[in-house]
Parts: structure tokens; sequence; C-alpha cells
């Protein structure tokens, strides 16, 4: 076989295998049903994590991964929701006032998040929740606890309106022979972005 026609199967094979599937870049799926149409802000962090990683960053590219990856949203495209933001001004995202979210004029849902809390405390089944202590005996774990802001707007008519305001508390065990300690709280993290895609898909679903 021709160089060039294995390096085009090997670049085939390693894109499938990698990133979202491709069906999930559009807005319909198969049956034509129409996904929501999500506008995702910036993570905003307070966090005071004191990580060398931007958790900023690696939240917003992770909840967008997960989402393409699930394939029930559609996300608007990263360029777009920048230019806006970036002209947005000093604008409270958690305030009352809500109607910057019009600006996002091809979005059903504009979707809001802050990091505001990322500590990790020494695991103790005391300040877990009886179904999230799976085991007393956890000698040298730690337990990573984050707390994430979320706001959903729906934007479909003339006034935005709040469908949802809340806090995600998000407990995960960080153990540690589990790879480095970085690896652990990619672990972490990823989990916690699962849970948070998971609210966005059920509020806008449940919305329409």
């Amino acid at each position: 076989m021709p160089r060039f026609l294995l390096t085009l199967l090997a670049f085939v094979l390693l894109n499938s295998c990698s990133g979202p599937r491709y069906v999930d870049y559009f807005p319909y799926h198969d049956d034509g049903t129409a996904k929501p149409k999500i506008a995702l802000l910036p993570c905003i962090d307070i966090s005071r994590s004191n990580l060398p990683e931007n958790l900023s960053q690696e939240f917003t590219q992770g909840i967008r991964y997960r989402a393409m990856h699930n394939g029930e949203l559609y996300l608007l495209p990263d360029h777009e929701i920048y230019a806006i933001t970036n002209n947005l001004g000093d604008v409270d995202f958690f305030g009352s006032e809500v109607s910057f979210a019009k600006k996002f004029c091809h979005a059903d849902f504009v979707v809001a998040l802050e990091l505001f809390g990322h500590e990790v405390t020494p695991y103790s089944c005391m300040n877990l929740a009886s179904d999230e202590c799976f085991n007393e005996e956890n000698p040298g774990n730690s337990l990573l606890k984050m707390k994430i802001r979320i706001k959903i707007i729906d934007v479909r008519d003339d006034k935005p309106q709040v469908i949802l305001q809340e806090i995600i508390n998000s407990n995960q065990v960080i153990a540690p022979n589990s790879g480095t300690f970085q690896t652990s709280y990619g672990i972490a993290h990823k989990s916690c972005i699962r849970d948070i895609v998971e609210r966005i898909e059920n509020v806008t679903w449940g919305a329409r």
C-alpha cells in the first residue's frame, strides 16, 4: 500500500478514536429532533486553589468536551461565545440582572458557571453523606471538595428567564496510590464535570 494511503488511514483511525463523535457537532439528532442550543460561558474560577493548572480553562473545555461526547446538546462555537463575552464589559453573571443573556441570540439557553470551592481535606466519613462513604478504612486518602455555582437562563422568549440557579457539591476521594497527585485531581475533575453536564442536559431538555 502506498505510504500516503497508510498515513491517511492512520490519521482517520486516530481521529475516530479520540475526541467527540462528529455527529455531536450538529444541532439535530438523527431523527430530526432539535438539541437545546447552549451558550456555555467560560467557567469563572474564584476558588484560590493555588494549583498550577488553569482550572477555568480545564472546566470550561472539559464540560464542552463531555457535552459534545454525550451528543444531547448543541454548544455554540467557542469563538462566538468569546466574541460576545469580550464585549459585555463588567457583568455579574450571577446577579439579578440577566438582560446580557439576549446578546447570545443564537442560543436557547445561556449557562454560567463559577468554581468557588476547591479544597483538599483528610478523608473522613464524618464529613460525607452516608451514601458517599463507601469505605470507612481509607488510610492516606484525601477528599477533594468542590463547589460550583451554576445558572441557566432561558433566552427563547423576549425576556430572559432564570430556570436554574443552584450550587453543585462534588466530593471526590483522592487515593495516594492512583498515580501522581495531579492525575488524581484530573480524575476528580472529570467526575465533577460529568455531573455538571448531566444537570445541564436534564434541565434544558426538561424546559422544552
